[in-house]
């Protein structure tokens, strides 16, 4: 008798695809579950991503931001900034080398929100940030956009391409597998303390508040020419037009760096281009105005490393600001 056709043309089921395939399932699936137990010390990525919730929350508004790299986000604090002031401010500063396309997204963040507006900004990059390039971003530090996705995939998908869209849907990209290789995820009572700092110290991450610099120096391309990738252009201007478009007063700081590696980079005729480039920007963008604090800021002891801030150098800087704000002093180039 013969064999129905349906058994004799049926195929045995790919046991090992199909195992596999739900181990990964499984994986990405606690992943989502317990996203925030799988970040690690110093939680940098966990404070980018609350500070891309605050920036979305309609119930938090602020009338000065402070956007940029690591020079501002341990250098401006937000208390000391609006002392003896009715103003409200947040630091919104990022590690990240990327810090100029997050700075755009949570500029763009709070200015989507119903409500107050705020009316100034303060900004203002290393002088080796405006060198990266979006290759070079995307390659080496993509995976640090990720705790920015939520309402913010379309601008990181149309400048970096389909490819970043498709992995901001793979959960366990995120955490680069870092998760794997930490058998015991981080307390939920330190992922709330980390939540919890963000929100009371507005967004100011105190770096090493107290130690001084030791007087090591990194020389790498301190002698290179000085430069603007069309990356940083571009979002550096989307940044300035939004500010011109809703009337925000924009302040940017030219970060420095301890003496010794400022007269290096002086040398190299990278801090008069750095300026030229900022006052080129300025007569474009009037609302701009520049601080470069070289001379307030020229005592090594107030450095934590050759170019960041400790807590004594970052009281000048915010009384700077707070000068700026409150109209007490003009620009200082």
């Amino acid at each position: 008798m013969a064999k129905s056709s349906s058994t004799s043309n049926s195929k045995p089921w790919p046991w090992a695809f199909l195992i596999a395939l739900t181990v990964i399932i499984i994986i990405e699936s606690l992943v989502v579950v317990f996203d925030e137990r799988f970040y690690y010390p110093p939680f940098n990525n966990l404070r980018m991503k609350v500070k891309n919730e605050i920036s979305r929350s309609a119930d938090r508004h602020y009338d000065v931001l402070i956007l940029g790299d690591s020079f501002n986000l341990t250098g401006l604090d937000p208390a000391l900034l609006t002392a003896d002031t009715e103003l409200s401010a947040f630091n919104y500063g990022t590690f990240a080398v990327n810090s100029v396309i997050t700075s755009y997204v949570l500029l763009r963040n709070s200015l989507k929100k119903k409500g107050p507006k705020p009316r100034y900004l303060i900004i203002g990059y290393l002088d080796y940030i405006p060198q990266f390039s979006k290759d070079y971003i995307y390659k080496k530090y993509a995976h640090t956009l990720f705790d920015f996705k939520q309402g913010n995939i379309g601008v990181f998908t149309a400048e970096f391409g389909p490819a970043l869209g498709l992995k901001f849907l793979i959960p366990t990209l995120k955490h680069q597998g870092y998760f794997l290789l930490n058998a015991k995820p981080t307390p939920p009572e330190k992922i709330r303390a980390v939540r919890q700092s963000v929100s009371d110290k507005r967004g100011f991450y105190e770096w090493h508040a107290e130690r001084e610099f030791d007087g090591n120096i990194d020389y790498i391309n301190t002698d290179d020419e000085f430069y603007v990738t069309p990356y940083f252009e571009k979002y550096i201007r989307k940044i300035l037009t939004l500010c011109a478009r809703n009337d925000i007063k924009v302040l940017y700081i030219m970060p420095t760096v301890v003496p010794e590696l400022d007269k290096r980079l002086t040398a190299a005729g990278r801090r008069a281009a750095y300026m030229a480039y900022l006052r080129g920007l300025k007569e474009e963008y009037p609302n701009m105005d520049i601080i470069y604090p070289a001379v307030q800021l020229s005592d090594p002891r107030l450095y934590t490393d050759q170019d960041h801030l400790n807590a004594r150098g970052g009281a000048v800087l915010s009384d700077m600001a707070r000068g700026w704000l409150r109209g007490a002093s003009g620009p200082a180039e």
